[in-house]
C-alpha cells in the first residue's frame, strides 16, 4: 500500500518528484529506460521506490531544500559576508515540499 506517482525519465535518467531530484543509477537496464514512465511509491512508513514494471530501480538524490549550516564551514575572513548573504537567500525561499504528497507528520526516518 502506497501513494503512486508516475514520471518520465530523461535522457539524463533523472526525474523530479516533492522537488527531489532522483538521479537512476546507470546500468545496462536502466540506460534502455530513457523517456519510459516509471512509478514513484511512497510507502506511509517514509520509503520511497522507484520502479519500471515492477523491477525497483537504484537511485542517488539531489535535494534542493537543503541548506547550509555555518557551522561546518572553516572560518576565514571572507567567508563571512557570502554565508550571511546566504543564509538571508536561504530564510526567504520557500522549504514546504508538494501539497500532492503524503504528510510526513510524524515520521522520524523519511528521507526528506
Amino acid at each position: 500500500m502506497c501513494h503512486q506517482e508516475f514520471r518520465t525519465l530523461s535522457h539524463t535518467l533523472t526525474l523530479r518528484y516533492d522537488k527531489v531530484l532522483f538521479i537512476i543509477e546507470p546500468s545496462d537496464f536502466t540506460t534502455g529506460l530513457v523517456r519510459k514512465r516509471v512509478t514513484i511509491c511512497d510507502y506511509p512508513d517514509g520509503r520511497l521506490e522507484i520502479q519500471y514494471d515492477g523491477v525497483t530501480l537504484p537511485y542517488r538524490t539531489f535535494d534542493k531544500l537543503q541548506s547550509v549550516n555555518r557551522a561546518e564551514v572553516v572560518e576565514n575572513k571572507r567567508l563571512g559576508p557570502a554565508l550571511e548573504m546566504i543564509a538571508a537567500m536561504q530564510a526567504e525561499r520557500e522549504v514546504s515540499r508538494s501539497l500532492k504528497a503524503p504528510s510526513r507528520t510524524g515520521q522520524t526516518d523519511h528521507m526528506f
